[in-house]
């Protein structure tokens, strides 16, 4: 069996450092705006419904969030993984694998069955 190199991956650590530093202010936003509203509740119970409508929209929006920064910081895991050995270990081939299939996802269907996804496959 011989040993190809499919595609060499690189994560531009500097952007999905930005990224999760965004994702997570926005998270703080949106958190706060959450307290600011769990506390107009209680003072004003008239507003109960339409709080509690723009507090569910907000968790929505977190969750968004949380999961975005949780794919940066697996990116960048598995980028470290690759990049410190030879690339015949288990670790660094699953690393290397799950970064392909998480680039192939991200391909609409006509690049999937294109020469992009093709090369990725």
């Amino acid at each position: 069996m011989s040993n190809t190199e499919i595609i060499n991956i690189e994560v531009d650590a500097n952007k999905a450092l930005q990224a999760i530093s965004e994702a997570n202010a926005a998270i703080k936003e949106l958190t706060d705006a959450n307290k600011q509203l769990a506390a107009e509740m209680e003072a004003d119970t008239s507003k109960k419904a339409e709080n509690t409508d723009a507090i569910e929209v907000n968790n929505a929006k977190i969750r968004v969030l949380t999961e975005s920064v949780r794919t940066y910081q697996k990116e960048i895991r598995n980028s470290i993984k690759e990049q410190q050995g030879d690339g015949t270990s288990l670790k660094e081939l699953r690393a290397t694998l799950s970064n392909l299939t998480k680039q192939y996802d991200e391909l609409s269907a006509a690049q999937r069955n294109g020469a992009e996804g093709n090369q990725l496959s």
